[in-house]
């Protein structure tokens, strides 16, 4: 994390040269922009308020999130998208970060540009505890609709979480009275059951048809996978 606070890295690049030479010049960029997540999190409590901090730079941010996700195709484009610091920080699963941002009064429940929540990034990636979290903080909407058309648009954490595999994270969020297991993908009617279907994870299956998920559901187009 001091490596990615120096000031060569204070703003993300403008230009795809710039991003290529930025890397060129800095042959350790790559491994601390996709490592200092998992870092992070082995780090000491006592390391919280200095990636609270790191997280509020918005500009720093933009430049890492670049950097892990840049292809000269779509580099123009990219930004963080309306992510929050709530947001990053369950990103890369950094529970007591999110805990700390929350008592000093961050939204518990931003959208970002595509309507994603930071319960739907927990869930899609897995993080138990974090999932655990969100859902039981007061104005967290367990079943809140993603909104990028076509292929999010109307996908919640629970779809994510299904098509993702990860078992744990549906079990909390069925265990909801608020949770619908029928929840559609506006553009294509895919359904949770239809996206951990064609991946077969059985457990999952089974979860979601104890829960009334539909098996019978027709769709109305191919779009429902990213």
């Amino acid at each position: 994390m001091c490596y990615l606070s120096l000031k060569d890295f204070e703003s993300r690049a403008y230009e795809y040269a710039e991003h290529h030479n930025r890397q060129q010049a800095n042959p350790l960029y790559h491994y601390a922009v996709s490592s200092w997540g998992h870092h992070a999190r082995e780090a000491s409590m006592t390391m919280d308020h200095s990636i609270i901090h790191f997280l509020q730079a918005e500009a720093k941010v933009s430049s890492i999130s670049q950097a892990l996700m840049v292809s000269q195709d779509y580099f123009n484009s990219l930004d963080l998208g309306g992510k929050t610091c709530v947001h990053i920080g369950t990103l890369f699963g950094l529970k007591e970060v999110v805990v700390d941002l929350l008592s000093n009064g961050d939204t518990p429940d931003p959208r970002d540009s595509d309507g994603k929540t930071p319960l739907l990034y927990a869930a899609a990636h897995g993080y138990n505890a974090l999932v655990d979290l969100l859902l039981t903080t007061y104005g967290v909407d367990p079943d809140a609709e993603a909104t990028r058309p076509p292929y999010d648009k109307g996908r919640t954490p629970l779809s994510f979480a299904a098509e993702m595999g990860k078992e744990a994270v549906v079990k909390l969020l069925l265990a909801r009275q608020d949770v619908n297991p029928n929840s559609k993908n506006t553009a294509s009617s895919w359904t949770p059951l239809g996206y951990v279907g064609e991946k077969g994870h059985e457990d999952i299956i089974k979860q979601l048809l104890d829960k009334g998920a539909n098996p019978n559901v027709q769709l109305t187009g191919s779009y429902g996978r990213e």
